[in-house]
């Protein structure tokens, strides 16, 4: 089996490519929907986003305060894209793994 898609996500330059392109897409109203989302049906614990790049739906999350009372785990495939995320936002919980071998015990 040949290179998995998601690899692609970790070549060298795509990282700055997408924080360089991120101003001018178009993610503001699906972010934002997200968040209410999130803000609706969360309950307690943790919010565990799977697939979080460099963590833009962190700020999303971080700006409407939803975070705050309950922590955030971002987790990401792409080293890359860990790594700008930790460096962006050092004060969350950014891990690079995959959703099918997570990198914490279960039910934790």
């Amino acid at each position: 089996m040949g290179r998995r898609h998601w690899q692609n996500w970790d070549a060298p330059g795509v990282v700055d490519w997408l924080d360089a392109e991120w101003p001018g897409l178009t993610v503001d109203p699906t972010l934002s929907s997200l968040v209410d989302l999130v803000e609706i049906h969360h309950g307690a614990g943790p919010i565990l986003e799977v697939g979080c790049g460099t963590g833009r739906t962190h700020e999303a999350l971080m700006r409407r305060l939803v975070l705050r009372p309950h922590g955030y785990l971002g987790l990401d495939v792409t080293p890359a894209m860990v790594e700008r995320a930790r460096a962006r936002y050092p004060h969350a919980d950014f891990r690079t793994g995959h959703l099918l071998a997570p990198p914490f015990s279960d039910a934790s």
